[in-house]
């Protein structure tokens, strides 16, 4: 993804940072799937728990976990939306980059993409409806 210090990247984390952040909280609350993650993700999810107060089994985790599920993400957390989860999770890049993505998941068998705008969500979808013209 590149130098967490560009601003590029900084952007990046803050148009697709509650997307990872809700990966995240749910394999925070869901151990299983936590080991499914790449060592720096998993590690993510234990830092987030961390900043949280609370663990994997606290009967009152719901309480720590989800505050601001889907919203824009706290710029505290930025730290926690680790390179992999942007690659994995967003779709960033220049315009023939991301047709070229969309083709390869269309023809790994992905036909939906759910869009979750949150920073500014009528700029980010006419952007995105120009990118598929």
């Amino acid at each position: 993804m590149g130098d967490p210090c560009d601003p590029f990247v900084s952007l990046a984390r803050d148009t697709m940072g509650h997307i990872a952040m809700a990966l995240l909280t749910f394999a925070a609350d869901n151990p299983g799937f936590r080991e499914t993650l790449e060592p720096e993700e998993a590690d993510a999810v234990q830092r987030l728990l961390d900043k949280r107060g609370t663990t994997a089994t606290s009967p009152d985790r719901h309480d720590h976990l989800y505050r601001n599920y889907l919203g824009r993400s706290d710029p505290d957390d930025r730290e926690l939306v680790v390179p992999s989860l942007v690659d994995e999770l967003g779709l960033i890049g220049k315009r023939e980059e991301l047709l070229d993505r969309i083709a390869g998941m269309e023809r790994a068998g992905i036909d939906e993409i759910v869009i979750q705008p949150v920073v500014d969500p009528e700029a980010e979808m006419a952007a995105l409806a120009d990118l598929m013209r």
